[in-house]
């Protein structure tokens, strides 16, 4: 995944995280969330965008064919519950290493079955 992908893909986590900084900051954040209209669009967007990141990060990991079915659905469940922090790692450490896991996979099976 390239760079800017990564940058994309992390902008929803970064914003929920930096949302939650206005609920235990509620003075300094005030021009932030004027009115509840206001805060109501904004979740709404966050949501969205929440759902979107989401959406393609899970395609992309089940995507993956070579690698087993009890690591993909511990990454779906690690990314559904905690999925700001989730996210972020997923993102930036593990979807490289995961991708080169199931490419090495994929070698190993076609000479594997080269051989045979």
């Amino acid at each position: 995944m390239t760079k800017l992908n990564k940058i994309i893909l992390s902008i929803p986590s970064i914003l929920t995280l930096s949302y939650i900084l206005t609920f235990w900051f509620p003075t300094k954040f005030i021009w932030l969330v004027p009115n509840m209209k206001v805060y109501y669009i904004q979740l709404t967007i966050l949501q969205i965008l929440t759902i979107i990141q989401f959406a393609i990060l899970i395609r992309k990991l089940w995507k993956l064919k070579n690698i087993e079915k009890s690591k993909k659905r511990e990454w779906t469940l690690f990314l559904i519950f905690f999925n700001s922090f989730a996210s972020l790692i997923f993102i930036w450490f593990r979807i490289d290493k995961l991708k080169e896991l199931n490419e090495n996979n994929l070698t190993n099976k076609t000479i594997a079955s080269e051989l045979v």
